[in-house]
C-alpha cells in the first residue's frame, strides 16, 4: 500500500499480523524491499503486528528528496508510524536500514521499544567510496554493481541449496530509482554515530555475519562495547543474514523480543 507522508515522501509499506498486538518495523538494506523480509513477515505476523516498508527511492516507493540525511529517513518512520496509528514499535534494521535503527534509538527512544541492529555498523565504509558510487550510479545506473554482489548477501552453500534467491534480490536493486539509490549512497557517504551510539538506552539485539565483508563482526561489536543495554549474536552468514540464515535469525529475534 502507498501512502504519502507529511514531508511529501511517497512510501510503500506492507501490513499483516493481528491489529491490536505489539508492533514490528522491518527496514531493508541499500537496494532491497520488501522481498527481504518476506520470512520475517510471515513469521512474525502470527504473534505480532509487522510493517514491512521500502525506504525512499527504493522498489514502490518515491525518491529521495534532498537533502539526503539519515534524519529524514528516519523521520519517515516515525511518520508512517503515526499513519499507522502506532504509538510505539519494536525496530528491526539491516545495514542502512540498522542505521536508521541507531538514528531512531538516539533521537525517538520513546517511539521505540527494542531494536534489533543486524549486519550494520555505526559507520559503514568510507565517505570516499559512497561519494564515488553515488556518481557512478547516476552515470550508468545501478546494474553495474551486481556482479559479485551475491557472493557479499549470501554463503556459497546457500547460494548452491537456494539458486532461486539471487535473481529475486538482484532484481530489487534494478528496481531501485537512480536517484534513490544514489542518494541512500550519499546517506551512507554523510553518516557516522559512532560518537552518539552510547546514548542509545533500550535494549538492542546486535546480529552479525561470520562471513559479512560489508559490515564484518568487528563493527556489530563496536555497538555492543558502546550501547549499554546491547547483546551479540554472531550467524553463519553473509551480509543478508535474515535471508542467508531466516530460521536462526527468527529465532533468535523472536526470543529477545518475548523476554
Amino acid at each position: 500500500m502507498l501512502v504519502q507522508l507529511g514531508s511529501g515522501e511517497t512510501i510503500y509499506y506492507e501490513a499483516a499480523g493481528p491489529e491490536g498486538a505489539p508492533a514490528i518495523v522491518f527496514s531493508h538494506s541499500l537496494g532491497q524491499g520488501t522481498y527481504l523480509w518476506g520470512a520475517q513477515a510471515e513469521y512474525f505476523s502470527r504473534s505480532f503486528r509487522t510493517v514491512v516498508y521500502e525506504q525512499r527511492g527504493f522498489g514502490r516507493s518515491g525518491s529521495q528528496k534532498p537533502p539526503n540525511t539519515l534524519a529524514g529517513m528516519g523521520n519517515d518512520v516515525l511518520a508512517l508510524m503515526d499513519h499507522l496509528r502506532i504509538a510505539k514499535a519494536h525496530f528491526c534494521g539491516i545495514s542502512i536500514g540498522g542505521m536508521v535503527g541507531q538514528w531512531l534509538g538516539v533521537n525517538a527512544a520513546d517511539r521505540i521499544e527494542k531494536l534489533v541492529l543486524s549486519n550494520t555498523a555505526a559507520k559503514i565504509g568510507t565517505a570516499e567510496f559512497w561519494q564515488k558510487r553515488a556518481e557512478d550510479t547516476r552515470l550508468a545506473g545501478v546494474e553495474q554493481f551486481l556482479p559479485g554482489s551475491a557472493e557479499r548477501w549470501l554463503t556459497a552453500d546457500f547460494r548452491a541449496e537456494h539458486p532461486e534467491v539471487v535473481p529475486e534480490l538482484e532484481n530489487s536493486v534494478r528496481s531501485s530509482s537512480i536517484a534513490g539509490y544514489a542518494a541512500g549512497c550519499e546517506v551512507l557517504a554523510t553518516t557516522d554515530l559512532r560518537e552518539s551510539v552510547n546514548q542509545i538506552k533500550l535494549p538492542v539485539l546486535c546480529i552479525a555475519g561470520n562471513e559479512d565483508p560489508t559490515t564484518p563482526p568487528a563493527d556489530q561489536k563496536f555497538l555492543v562495547e558502546q550501547i549499554p543495554s546491547a547483546r551479540y549474536l554472531e550467524l553463519p552468514s553473509g551480509h543478508l543474514s535474515c535471508i542467508n540464515r531466516s530460521g536462526l535469525w527468527n529465532a533468535a529475534v523472536m526470543e529477545f523480543l518475548s523476554n
